[in-house]
C-alpha cells in the first residue's frame, strides 16, 4: 500500500500513526531523502526507511512521539551504524 494512502486512511478513521520521513542520507546508506514509512501505534508499519536496526529504533521513537504529540529528528550518528553502510541518515 501506498504510504500516502495509509496515512490518509489512518487520519480518516482516527487510526494513531507516525509518518517518519528521511530527510537526510549522507554517504553510502539504505535509502535516500524522501523514503518514508508510516508507523501505527499497534507498530504495524508501511513502507520503509531502511530496514533492520534503523526501522526498529524509528518505531520505538515513534511511540514515544504518539504518547507525547511531539515531533522529533533522529540520526543515525547519533547511536546507530547502518551496518554495512558507510554514510548516516537524518529521520523526522
Amino acid at each position: 500500500m501506498d504510504v500516502f494512502l495509509a496515512a490518509s486512511e489512518a487520519i480518516q478513521v482516527g487510526r494513531a500513526s507516525v509518518l517518519a520521513t528521511v530527510i537526510g542520507a549522507y554517504g553510502s546508506t539504505p535509502r535516500k531523502s524522501g523514503a518514508r514509512m508510516l508507523i501505527y501505534g499497534d507498530g504495524q508499519t508501511v513502507g520503509s526507511i531502511g530496514g533492520g536496526e534503523l526501522e526498529q529504533r524509528v518505531k520505538a521513537i515513534a511511540q514515544t512521539v504518539l504518547s507525547t504529540g511531539d515531533a522529533q529528528r533522529y540520526r543515525t550518528t547519533d547511536d546507530l551504524t547502518l551496518g554495512g553502510c558507510a554514510g548516516d541518515m537524518e529521520i523526522y
